[in-house]
């Protein structure tokens, strides 16, 4: 008897990442300011990193504030207070209050369970019946690690965790599949044609296309001999860039010659954002017509793909899962194991399959999963 406080934080990691925190550093410093609500310690070295991290991070707030998404469970006592281990800033007063109530109001903190068939005889054979029956009841009520969404990037590689994704050789991503930073994004320039060029006095137009972004040349298409309307049948992946506010790519259209002569045509830059984007540039003499495609990196979206993006749980899953990754054990694997199925499992095995059949498209399983 007595009085338990836990305290479960959900930490999103791509979002630490991108704060510049690592989650271990996040469990430290939730940890430190718990302590304080408890007892103060102000001196101790993680003390003061935590407080070095957010003075960086340039937040003004705890990183029990910043970090939000948290079940709290509180026996005995008594308190009004919804998040009391991190009480300290808020009120102060909160956890000391609840520790004196505790003894006029002390709740069950620790307990173990027996089994009932151990409350019958070994020699009645009710026992054998009624422990298969505990056993039957708690496979039921089991849940199956089942994932709801295939890795958006890199893939599995522990069998014991399927629903961990692995990056590597990505510099636009962590390990975890994090983006590296703000901004990361995979540029494509799906289309250039250009129209009614003049390059030369006694010929049609030997055009190239020489591709910048942030004034560094970034990739240049092949040259397109004789013709003044010239069509780039081809994809310049210019690979993983930082986008950010002002951050422009520009096209400089060319005439070849000697290569040392070239002739410039005509050049134009536009703000490189996010998503499908089509163009047309207008020269002295001509015009070009240019179309890209800017993805940015995982958990990132926005203009610039400078804001996090939270990948929840597809809505016509909810209903199949009980969470994100785990649902219930389908029938044909209970009966695999000597389950009885009663009536009530399965009908709702039958409405688990009407919303299957409702939401197949938004799944990777089949049918007979869910039977």
């Amino acid at each position: 008897m007595g009085g338990k406080v836990e305290a479960v934080t959900s930490i999103r990691e791509c979002e630490a990442h991108l704060e510049g925190i690592e989650v271990s550093e996040v469990e430290t410093c939730l940890r430190v300011e718990a302590s304080a609500t408890m007892k103060a310690n102000t001196a101790s070295a993680e003390y003061k990193h935590c407080q070095e991290k957010k003075d960086k991070s340039g937040r003004k707030i705890t990183f029990s504030s910043f970090f939000t998404d948290r079940f709290t469970e509180v026996r005995g006592g008594q308190t009004t207070n919804p998040d009391l281990m991190f009480s300290a800033n808020t009120e102060p007063s909160a956890y000391k209050e609840w520790l004196n109530s505790l003894p006029q109001n002390p709740d069950i903190i620790s307990y173990s369970l027996d089994s009932l068939h151990e409350l019958i005889p070994k020699s009645n054979p009710v026992r054998k019946n009624l422990r298969s029956a505990i056993s039957h009841y708690i496979l039921e009520k089991a849940l199956l690690k089942s994932c709801t969404d295939p890795c958006k990037a890199g893939r599995t590689s522990n069998s014991r965790e399927p629903c961990v994704c692995q990056c590597h050789n990505n510099p636009a991503v962590t390990s975890d599949c994090c983006p590296a930073r703000r901004g990361n994004a995979r540029v494509k320039i799906k289309t250039m044609r250009a129209s009614n060029l003049w390059g030369d006095h006694n010929g049609a137009t030997d055009a190239y296309v020489s591709v910048f972004f942030l004034n560094n040349l970034v990739d240049r298409t092949s040259v397109i001999l004789n013709d003044d309307n010239p069509q780039w049948n081809m994809v310049l992946d210019l690979g993983n860039q930082v986008l950010s506010k002002g951050h422009k790519l520009k096209f400089e259209v060319w005439d070849q010659d000697n290569t040392w002569n070239d002739d410039l045509l005509g050049e134009c830059e536009r703000e490189l954002t996010a998503g499908i984007k089509t163009g047309e540039c207008f020269f002295d003499y001509g015009s070009f017509f240019f179309k890209w495609e800017v993805e940015c990196a995982p958990h990132l979206s926005g203009r610039y793909c400078q804001d996090y993006q939270s990948s929840p749980m597809n809505e016509n899953l909810k209903e199949l899962y009980t969470s994100r990754h785990s649902r219930p054990v389908p029938k044909y694997i209970l009966q695999q194991m000597g389950v009885f199925v009663n009536e009530s499992t399965s009908r709702e095995s039958q409405n688990l399959l009407k919303i299957f059949d409702v939401n197949n498209k938004h799944s990777n399983f089949t049918k007979e999963d869910f039977l």
